[in-house]
């Protein structure tokens, strides 16, 4: 027979497996899912051990899967918001704003980014603390509320850069030159983005960038300039087109 596992037991290997989520260790991170799975069929009643797992099942699956609007969260809301546990609330509050997101619920994310916030003093990891102003920031972008957005984008970056997190830096300066775009900021827009098609070496991005400065350059009437720009788009998102092929 197999013996009964603590919730701390399995608690711990959950902290250790959204820690690679955290660090997009793909591979680790899917590896550690299973043992956790295995690990909760053995488990001593938990309710929030379970609600724990549930919320870092669906961030793995927003990893892998990215906005999928599909993917479903299944955290029990009541027994979380209902309970003392600060960081589990902050997590589900999180979740929930990163599933209003991928759903396009943008104004209903930005509130539950907001309920997060009240409770960030209790969340002791820079990388979480990161992705929280990344997607908070990437939240009011999507309102309109720019000067909202570049703030949490700053920060976010600032600790990224700090904890040489290449891919998340490239992604907030990418919707800060965006940003300073539409707020016809051309040359403070042009250095953000610049520097993403400089320092990027993932051709998804450096598209996503290339289309931007073509945006603005359209804006600004130089279309010689922007038509270039689109046409360097083209073979960028080729290469990742074949980059994605051999996954």
């Amino acid at each position: 027979m197999n013996s009964t596992l603590s919730s701390e037991e399995v608690g711990a290997k959950i902290v250790e497996w959204y820690s690679c989520i955290m660090a997009s260790s793909y591979e680790e991170a899917t590896i550690i899912k299973d043992e956790v799975k295995q690990m909760i069929n053995n488990m001593e009643k938990s309710d929030k051990i379970l609600a724990y797992y549930s919320l870092v099942e669906y961030r793995h699956e927003n990893m892998f899967h990215g906005n999928n609007r599909n993917s479903t969260l299944v955290a029990p809301s009541q027994f979380i918001e209902s309970g003392s546990d600060h960081y589990l609330k902050f997590l589900y509050y999180c979740v929930s704003g990163q599933n209003e997101f991928n759903k396009e619920r943008y104004r209903s994310a930005v509130k539950m980014f907001r309920k997060a916030e009240r409770l960030l003093e209790y969340v002791k990891d820079d990388v979480e603390e990161a992705e929280f102003f990344m997607y908070t920031g990437f939240a009011f972008y999507r309102i309109n509320q720019y000067l909202f957005s570049m703030s949490y984008l700053e920060q976010a970056e600032t600790i990224f850069n700090r904890l040489n997190y290449d891919k998340k830096v490239l992604n907030c300066k990418q919707v800060l030159g965006a940003i300073y775009s539409e707020l016809r900021q051309f040359s403070n827009a042009e250095i953000y983005l610049k520097e993403v098609v400089d320092e990027s070496t993932y051709p998804l991005i450096s598209g996503l960038a290339l289309r931007a400065l073509g945006l603005s350059k359209f804006a600004q009437s130089d279309y010689v300039t922007a038509v270039d720009y689109y046409s360097s788009v083209t073979s960028e998102w080729e290469i990742a087109s074949c980059d994605c092929s051999r996954v």
